[in-house]
């Protein structure tokens, strides 16, 4: 009894002893921290040396001046950033910028864009110093923007388009010119460049094609005519028309750049359109949206083709539940559609309306492992971006793709249309949508372990 009594209080000792020495590291790292931070406050912060190569990796690929900008300001030069610091300060100080929805802890992407707790008080500090400049040098006094190369086909809407005042979002769809496109095709496609012909209306633009099922050569006025015509039925399942996405442009997304070695192929046999999203408006806008398509060489051999996995709210929901989001009701709705062939995943992207809130994807294995897609805590309609893999994510024939998605109809929901109403499934931005893609290529057995080769 004595010798097990003397056990228990030798291990109480390296209990005690261990969690003591836990708690000296923690504290020792928690000093760490605080003494990091306290060696920024208590630095002389400049621009050159110390903020803008912050704002080169985090924020100049949209705020620029180069041909593929999207915001409405640029960030490249110290009187530039000067001008701003109390904005900057503000939309960092809120973890409004730079945009990043999808949650880091659930999974990580090549593109992640969020600013560390260091960096954040590198820019803060320095606003609250005064904002000096510092001395520029050959290294940090330029930013570098790649070279714009010529596309190989420029695709464009037909007339210029006239937005009509009344602050109602629109959908408006383009059909192109298919005797011109067939011309060109096919076209096995490395980088496309969507050029809004006016940012302050053009919220998101999808490059689609689709395909009569009845009649594959109809001509382009008869599909322009058919596309006006249709709002929810080419989404239906007895929808004339069958339509698959190509690519698009969002808030976020500059270049839809493929990775090396992959191509997407424009090939005959279908229909090409654009789908605009157009904002509100008071007054009436103009725009002329165009396309550039940059070819891969003609002759390449060794490329894989890219494909796309879709699962779709309106078709693909569990126990073949009706898409309806009740007026002043919140719902949660889950979709769920298996792979038929094995898939090396190389980017996910997912498309709400606003009356979304959350969003979790994921993935089970017929092993019936659980692979973590995308989770987004805080849906935010403006922010709508393709996340990237650092490597190919193999997801095997059978795997059972999970897309989970909370929508709030109440009042809680500033965003949601008014009036109230019952909500359907349609592109219309009053209306909802449910839908996830993964963009892959078939598995090659190269692909376990291997970095998705993006384009430096």
């Amino acid at each position: 009894m004595r010798k097990r009594s003397s056990t228990i209080i030798i291990k109480l000792w390296v209990v005690l002893f261990s969690s003591l020495f836990f708690w000296a590291c923690l504290n020792k790292k928690n000093l760490n921290s605080t003494t990091n931070h306290q060696t920024i406050l208590d630095a002389d912060l400049n621009y050159y040396d110390h903020i803008q190569p912050i704002l080169q990796e985090h924020c100049v690929h949209c705020h620029s001046d180069a041909k593929n900008k999207v915001a409405p300001f640029s960030l490249t030069t110290f009187g530039e950033v000067q001008k701003r610091t109390k904005m900057i300060q503000y939309v960092i100080e809120n973890n409004i910028m730079p945009p990043w929805p999808a949650n880091p802890n659930y999974r990580h992407f090549k593109n992640e864009n969020y600013l560390s707790e260091k960096k954040k008080i590198y820019i803060t500090t320095w606003i609250m110093q005064g904002a000096k400049e510092g001395t520029p040098n050959a290294i940090n006094d330029e930013v570098v923007i790649k070279k714009n190369e010529v596309p190989g086909v420029t695709l464009q809407i037909k007339d210029t388009f006239y937005l009509p005042a009344g602050n109602k979002d629109l959908f408006q769809r383009f059909a192109l010119d298919q005797k011109w496109l067939n011309e060109q095709l096919p076209i096995k496609i490395r980088k496309f460049r969507f050029l809004p012909g006016n940012k302050k209306i053009v919220h998101h633009t999808e490059f689609l094609k689709g395909k009569i099922k009845d009649k594959s050569n109809i001509d382009k006025e008869d599909f322009e005519n058919l596309l006006s015509t249709l709002k929810n039925e080419y989404i239906d399942k007895k929808s004339p028309l069958s339509i698959d996405y190509v690519t698009g442009w969002f808030p976020g997304i500059i270049v839809d750049e493929l990775p090396d070695g992959i191509y997407i192929e424009l090939d005959t046999g279908f229909h090409y359109f654009f789908l605009i999203h157009y904002a509100p408006s008071p007054v009436t806008e103009k725009d002329f949206t165009r396309l550039e398509i940059y070819p891969y060489d003609k002759n390449i051999q060794q490329a894989r083709r890219a494909e796309s996995f879709s699962l779709h709210g309106h078709s693909h929901l569990i126990n073949d539940e009706k898409f309806l989001i009740p007026k002043n009701e919140k719902k949660t709705l889950h979709a769920t559609k298996k792979i038929d062939k094995d898939i090396s995943v190389y980017s996910i992207l997912a498309h709400m309306h606003h009356v979304a809130t959350s969003v979790l994807a994921y993935a089970i294995t017929p092993e019936k492992d659980t692979v973590p897609l995308l989770k987004i805590d805080h849906w935010d309609f403006d922010w709508q971006m393709e996340y990237k893999l650092d490597e190919f994510l193999i997801l095997p024939q059978d795997t059972e793709v999970h897309f989970i998605v909370e929508y709030d109809n109440t009042d809680n929901n500033t965003e949601r249309p008014l009036p109230p109403k019952d909500i359907p499934y349609s592109f219309d931005a009053d209306d909802e949508m449910m839908e996830l893609f993964l963009h892959y290529v078939e598995t090659q057995e190269k692909d376990k372990g291997l970095k998705v080769p993006w384009p430096q």
